[in-house]
C-alpha cells in the first residue's frame, strides 16, 4: 500500500532532523581542527627536559635521538649529552640560522643530515665533537666558533656546498678525516695549536686551507 499523507510527513521530518544533526556533526568537528604549531626553535635545557616537549627528540638518559626530519633550530644548553640525528634530515629556511647552536660543553653530534641554514653547527663552548654528520647548503660556515670555544674535534663529516666548511677561531681544535666538496676555503684557522690532518678537499675555489694563526699543524 501506499503510505498516508500523515504517514509521509512524519517520515519527512524524521529526515530532517537526522540530517540536520549530521550537519552539525560535520560542523562541530571541522571547527574542531586546530592548526599545527610550527616549531621554530628546539631548546635542550641545562636540566635536560626537551621545550616543546612534543619535540620530535627521544631522550634516553643523556642521549637524545631524533624521531623524525626536524625543520627548526637546535639550542644546545645541556652539558656531556649524545645528540644522534638517527639519518634524519635538520632542515633550515636559508636566512640567518644555526641548524645547531651548542652553549654545552662535551656534545657530541653525529649522524645528521644538516641542510638549509646559514651556519650548520655554531660552537660556544668547548670539548665538543662534531662526527659523522653530512652537511649541505649551507649558506656561510658548515661549523664556526667562538675564540674561547677549545678542545673540539670536528671529524669524519662530508660537507658539500659550503660556502666556507669549518671556520676555527679558538685553539686547540682538532679538524680530521673530513670530506669537503665545493667551497670558497675549505678550513680556516684564527686561531692557534689546532690540528688539520687527512681530510679530502675538492674543488675548492680560493684555497683548500688557510691559516691565520699561530702553530697550527697541517698534514
Amino acid at each position: 500500500g501506499k503510505l498516508k499523507p500523515r504517514t509521509f510527513k512524519i517520515i519527512r521530518t524524521i529526515l530532517g532532523i537526522v540530517l540536520a544533526l549530521l550537519l552539525v556533526g560535520v560542523l562541530v568537528s571541522a571547527c574542531d581542527i586546530r592548526p599545527v604549531k610550527a616549531i621554530s626553535h628546539i631548546y635542550i635545557n641545562s636540566d635536560g627536559s626537551i621545550d616543546p616537549p612534543d619535540a620530535p627528540i627521544e631522550r634516553s638518559g643523556n642521549v637524545y635521538t631524533f624521531k623524525s626530519s626536524i625543520n627548526a633550530e637546535i639550542h644546545v644548553v645541556r652539558s656531556n649529552i649524545v645528540i644522534d640525528g638517527n639519518a634524519y634530515t635538520l632542515q633550515g629556511s636559508g636566512g640567518g640560522t644555526s641548524g645547531f647552536w651548542v652553549a654545552g660543553s662535551n656534545v657530541l653530534i653525529r649522524n645528521t643530515i644538516i641542510e638549509g641554514f646559514t651556519v650548520g653547527v655554531y660552537l660556544g663552548s668547548s670539548y665538543n665533537t662534531i662526527s659523522g654528520n653530512q652537511m649541505t647548503d649551507i649558506a656561510n660556515c658548515g661549523v664556526k666558533n667562538f675564540p674561547d670555544s677549545s678542545y673540539n674535534t670536528i671529524s669524519g663529516n662530508t660537507l658539500t656546498n659550503v660556502l666556507l666548511p669549518i671556520s676555527i677561531v679558538g685553539s686547540y681544535n682538532t679538524v680530521s678525516e673530513n670530506t669537503i666538496n665545493g667551497c670558497t676555503e675549505g678550513v680556516r684557522f684564527y686561531g692557534s695549536y689546532n690540528v688539520v690532518s687527512e681530510n679530502t678537499i675538492n674543488d675548492c675555489s680560493v684555497i683548500g686551507v688557510r691559516i691565520n694563526g699561530s702553530h697550527n699543524t697541517v698534514s
